[in-house]
């Protein structure tokens, strides 16, 4: 049997095959495992058939892992898909330490004044959350605390030019 393990971080990758191995041995399976450090990685090699699970992992730098399995659905409704993440548990962040939050793609980025926070979760659902005032959304990828605004500087404008045009 051939499966697949796509993680970005190698440690993690490791001690998925250590665990791979270990299970292996005790069913006395004949199991193979390849390692593919992102999605698009294992979907350059990924044809139906080849691998018979796929452990994925969540959250991956470019592609997401649920964004390769739709596309791993879409070539091969039979392969077996198990979701992998070693993200850390909830973590509780004071809402006045918040500076901003911005969103890339599925992955939400919590700028607070200690550390930047990463969460698998849409603009959306943190705009709800953090229930309004002080917190604007001034871009469709871009939550603002005003309260921790330092500096506000806009950029010079381009003087206006008037072009005529005859006919």
């Amino acid at each position: 049997m051939l499966v697949a393990v796509c993680e970005d971080l190698q440690k993690d990758a490791l001690r998925v095959i250590e665990m791979l191995e270990r299970y292996r041995t005790e069913k006395q399976l004949d199991l193979e495992a390849r390692v593919f450090d992102s999605a698009e990685e294992l979907l350059d090699a990924f044809e139906p058939g080849a691998f018979q699970i796929v452990f994925m992992d969540v959250l991956l730098g470019g592609l997401t892992g649920v964004e390769a399995v739709r596309k791993i659905r879409s070539r091969d409704e039979d392969c077996a898909v198990i979701f992998i993440t070693t993200s850390r548990e909830p973590v509780r962040i004071l809402t006045r330490d918040i500076r901003c939050a911005e969103v890339f793609k599925n992955l939400c980025v919590i700028h607070t004044v200690n550390e930047d926070v990463k969460a698998y979760t849409s603009i959306d659902a943190l705009e709800e959350k953090l229930g309004g005032t002080p917190f604007l959304r001034c871009h469709r990828s871009y939550i603002v605390n005003p309260r921790r605004v330092t500096d506000l500087r806009l950029p010079l404008q381009a003087p206006k030019r008037h072009i005529a045009i005859s006919a």
